[in-house]
């Protein structure tokens, strides 16, 4: 990682900047907003899904490695396996060039 320093602030902006877009003209209860998930299927150090309080989480993912971001959205009529989620992280996260 080229600035460390930088991995949390970035972070930080990748949850809140994307729930306050959508959330923006939304009554409270009706919000979305990323939740903890598992990182290891994905082999990310953190991972998060885009959840919606009144219909639950749907196929997006905030995964987090030590150099990088990655959001990945899948479509709503499937969710991805375990197989799938470890060959998005080798490809997308921590094997990437």
């Amino acid at each position: 990682m080229k600035a460390p320093f930088l991995y949390d602030l970035c972070k930080s902006s990748l949850l809140h900047d994307r729930a306050e877009r959508w959330n923006r003209d939304m009554p409270e209860g009706s919000w979305y907003f990323y939740e903890p998930a598992d990182p290891a299927p994905w082999g990310a150090a953190e991972a998060y899904q885009w959840t919606s309080r009144t219909s639950g989480p749907w196929n997006t993912y905030l995964l987090c490695y030590p150099d990088r971001f990655v959001e990945i959205e899948f479509d709503l009529k499937w969710t991805p396996t375990p197989a799938q989620m470890a060959l998005a992280g080798e490809r997308l996260g921590r094997d990437a060039v």
